[in-house]
């Protein structure tokens, strides 16, 4: 199908993008930001500028078989201050009934419109049981929610249309589970407020199966909780990341200490949903990770160091190049191409490697300066899957642990790089503390180096 995307540059549409090109679907993605997406979208789009606060032109609908709505701004974050929450609420509603009034005064025919909520439409609710016949709550996400759901009744009678009420997603890239696992790390973790509400849950990969089934398959239609079958308790939440992080959580956080933090804010972790997939049970979706220990384990396990299993720090990057995948591995597979990816204020320098070429076992020498210091790198090619996959280990150099897993697939009419970097300072708890955020920058700016030479160098 050809699906025209909006909030492709979000965390979900970033990933839901790779599925859908995956699944042999063609993308249009509408963007805020035409160079900035060329670099964020990790898959093969067609980018159409839009200001979200206006309608869209007709021909935007030309030989479109699906819509996916994903706009909206993070919701976590910043306070939530007057200006916040109107940015919130608009980039939801105004944008939507731009685009579903777009849609309707093109005329145009689509299969389907996938939209998106989330369960803050139901309110706190205790221990009630919530299904999508549920009322909507009250509060500003309630309301929030509300409006948005009802910016796309007009499709009704034009084609057929779904709401995908989402549930906390679980990925260890952003969202909530993305900041709790540095403070579980540092111990720091612990039990929210009085640790009763319902968490009502899904493994990011499971809610990526449901916009893709959505997509295609007929039977979905209204309102659709995208959550686990297992809700589980704060308390129940925090002990099941603790054990999957080797970690304590013996850090309570009292209700009150969050509210001054957070402000009105807090009410997305202080509140209570126990809310069940009831269409998808009727729809007989499958879910990989029903279980809470089975998704926290499947997602906390590339965080660990390879040989003791202690949580450390990662980077994860997505890139796609418009190029075929043996060219792109061919590239890096010279290890003189590392000196025109590594940016200029390191002063990165081959000096040796052993003969032969690039395989397990293979042994290469740096030089570099870091902030000045003069540094001496030996790595080692640890594993290497001709044409898939390789990684990088430091043997000697600046890390206590560097550990650079390299994976090369074909998506589209191209390559999806995905790099996953685990490191880990020389002293672990104290440099982390000390020194931890300047070299998570410096590691940052240069794959957003590196990132920016791929692209200029494969088109």
């Amino acid at each position: 199908m050809n699906i025209l995307m909006t909030g492709a540059t979000g965390l979900i549409g970033k990933k839901l993008g790779i599925e859908l090109v995956r699944n042999g679907h063609k993308i249009k993605a509408l963007v805020r930001n035409i160079e900035h997406a060329k670099l964020e979208l990790p898959f093969p789009a067609e980018l159409i500028l839009w200001d979200s606060s206006k309608t869209l032109d007709p021909q935007t609908f030309d030989s479109i078989d699906s819509v996916i709505n994903l706009a909206g701004e993070p919701v976590s974050g910043a306070r939530w201050s007057k200006k916040r929450k109107q940015a919130i609420y608009d980039s939801r509603i105004v944008g939507t009934k731009n685009l579903v009034s777009s849609l309707i005064s093109s005329g145009k025919k689509i299969k389907s419109f996938i939209s998106t909520s989330a369960i803050g439409y139901y309110g706190d609710s205790g221990d009630q049981p919530l299904r999508e016949t549920a009322s909507a709550g009250q509060g500003f996400l309630s309301q929030v929610c509300f409006d948005w759901e009802n910016s796309v009744k007009p499709l009704r009678d034009v084609t057929r249309s779904c709401v995908i009420r989402i549930g906390v997603v679980l990925t260890p890239d952003g969202g909530a589970l993305g900041e709790l696992i540095p403070l579980y790390k540092n111990g720091f973790g612990g039990v929210i407020g009085s640790g009763n509400q319902w968490m009502s849950w899904i493994h990011v990969d499971d809610l990526l199966s449901v916009f893709v089934e959505a997509v295609g398959n007929e039977s979905y239609l209204g309102a659709i909780n995208a959550v686990s079958p297992q809700a589980a308790r704060n308390r129940d939440f925090s002990h099941t990341l603790a054990k999957s992080m080797g970690v304590r959580d013996w850090l309570p956080i009292p209700k009150q200490a969050l509210q001054l933090r957070l402000g009105e804010q807090s009410q997305i972790v202080l509140e209570s949903l126990n809310v069940f997939p009831e269409a998808l049970r009727k729809l007989k979706f499958n879910f990989n990770y029903p279980k809470l220990d089975l998704a926290l384990n499947h997602l906390i396990a590339p965080l660990k160091h390879p040989k003791t299993g202690k949580i450390v720090n990662t980077l994860t990057t997505y890139q796609w190049v418009p190029k075929p995948l043996p060219e792109v591995f061919e590239f890096f597979s010279l290890a003189k191409n590392l000196e025109t990816l590594t940016p200029d204020f390191l002063n990165f320098k081959i000096t040796k490697e052993s003969s032969g070429p690039m395989k397990a076992g293979k042994l290469i020498e740096y030089d570099l300066k870091l902030h000045g210091i003069p540094i001496h790198w030996e790595t080692e090619i640890a594993e290497w899957v001709d044409g898939k996959s390789f990684v990088d280990n430091q043997l000697k150099g600046p890390y206590k642990l560097w550990y650079h897993l390299h994976e090369f697939s074909s998506l589209g009419n191209g390559t999806l790089m995905k790099d996953h970097v685990r490191f880990q300072l020389p002293i672990h708890f104290i440099s982390d503390a000390i020194a931890g955020w300047k070299v998570k920058d410096d590691v940052n700016k240069i794959f957003d180096y590196r990132m920016k030479t791929v692209n200029k160098l494969f088109g």
